[in-house]
């Protein structure tokens, strides 16, 4: 189901075994505009306030009771890997994290067993975590984003104020995009295959279309977002249809390499208990 990310910010948290805090943000890629973590403030239930939560460990958002059930204990929260809030994420922290959960690592593919660990215990950061060479983590906070001017061929063409994702695979399915032109303030759907670059610097998403063209972008309606079929919206040219065609390829894609990731952490979890069970 679609849903818009600043909405779900503030969502409660609830562990195993109880609340824990509530969703402060989400980081995400800007290629391939996939929503990696969600960053939850734990409210002081922790010594330090904010922690980093793999997706693959949140059900979808309870959009009724305004909450996301998280498929971890508040002791494995607590023992986690600390997260700087003065500094961005970085690929080390991510390997470290995805060791200490015991997830497979977005970035690696396959070749899962040497991203794999115990999620028991208490976090110890491992002697023998290494760059590898790997390209370093592109992490954005979808907070910092919302805000950034939107750039066309032409000049300014509005604000990114929300992103719409699909809460099944957590890929980000469109900008929205507020206009003020003095005639007609309105949201618009701008699809990310628009996009060209984002200026992380001057804070700035720069997209291939005039001004003309992101105004007449298809209209989104805050007080009814998914009234209407959002593809349906997005059918107004043939180059978007083909968009729209890849982005069902890819949705199935995704979903397929979720359940291959979550079918293999299994095997490497028990192969780990295993091992341990021997050591004994």
């Amino acid at each position: 189901m679609y849903c818009c990310v600043n909405k779900i910010i503030g969502y409660k948290l609830i562990a195993k075994d109880g609340e824990f805090g509530k969703c402060d943000d989400f980081l995400f890629e800007d290629r391939p505009w996939i929503v990696r973590y969600m960053v939850a403030d734990t409210g002081g239930f922790l010594h330090r306030h904010k922690v980093l939560i793999p997706l693959i460990e949140l059900e979808k958002p309870d959009r009724s009771a305004q909450l996301f059930h998280v498929d971890l204990t508040k002791k494995q929260i607590e023992e986690s890997p600390p997260l700087s809030e003065d500094e961005p994420v970085s690929r080390q922290y991510e390997r470290i994290s995805c060791l200490y959960f015991g997830w497979p690592a977005h970035w690696a593919g396959d070749d899962l067993e040497n991203t794999i660990s115990t999620p028991s215990g208490v976090f110890q950061e491992p002697d023998n975590v290494q760059n590898n060479g790997e390209k370093e983590s592109s992490l954005r906070s979808v907070k910092e984003v919302t805000g950034y001017h939107v750039e066309a061929t032409r000049g300014k063409a509005g604000k990114v104020s929300d992103f719409i994702v699909d809460d099944d695979i957590w890929a980000i399915r469109y900008l929205v995009v507020e206009i003020q032109n003095g005639v007609k303030d309105k949201k618009v759907l701008l699809a990310p295959d628009w996009v060209n670059t984002v200026d992380w610097l001057n804070r700035v998403v720069n997209v291939d279309l005039s001004v003309d063209g992101v105004e007449n972008c298809p209209e989104f309606n805050p007080e009814d977002p998914f009234g209407a079929d959002l593809h349906s919206m997005l059918s107004w040219s043939d180059w978007t249809n083909e968009y729209i065609r890849n982005l069902e390829k890819e949705n199935l894609l995704l979903k397929l390499s979720v359940k291959k990731y979550k079918k293999q952490i299994e095997y490497y979890k028990l192969k780990v208990t295993m091992m341990n069970d021997a050591k004994k």
